[in-house]
């Protein structure tokens, strides 16, 4: 997964592999996770609603949904944290100024979202099979070792 975040005159880039070999259980746990601050703000927005619509009042409501939702935001953290502790990010900031460094650590980062994309369409293409489409990932995971 590539991010890239804008800051005045600075660019932050950010990939993120999740370990070789966890299923779709798994990846679907550590998704929800990293979304949590979308969907929790409107997990909030939807329970506030709801218990403001059963005419409680403001003072009721709005501790009330929060409790609530985070309750749930904290159960799926939970369910996600045994996975998420091997998941393995790069990130580079590069703007003015920047280090020469910074601009080949970017370089870098690129070139593996760019073979960790075209790995991920080989197996629908028949070019590769499921094998060497986790063993990329894996050489890539490692890689970002540290």
């Amino acid at each position: 997964m590539l991010r890239v975040g804008y800051a005045r005159h600075w660019a932050q880039y950010r990939v993120t592999v999740f370990p070789p070999g966890i299923n779709d259980h798994e990846r679907i746990r550590l998704r929800t996770r990293m979304a949590a601050p979308i969907w929790g703000l409107l997990l909030w927005l939807a329970v506030w609603t709801v218990v403001a619509a059963m005419g409680v009042g403001h003072a009721v409501s709005i501790p009330v949904s929060i409790v609530i939702t985070a309750a749930v935001v904290a159960r799926s953290a939970a369910a996600a944290s045994p996975t998420r502790r091997l998941v393995r990010q790069m990130t580079v900031w590069t703007g003015d100024g920047e280090e020469p460094t910074s601009s080949s650590e970017r370089d870098r980062l690129l070139r593996m979202v760019d073979l960790l994309r075209h790995t991920d369409s080989d197996p629908r293409a028949g070019r590769i099979g499921p094998v060497e489409h986790e063993a990329v990932w894996a050489r890539c995971y490692a890689e970002l070792d540290g």
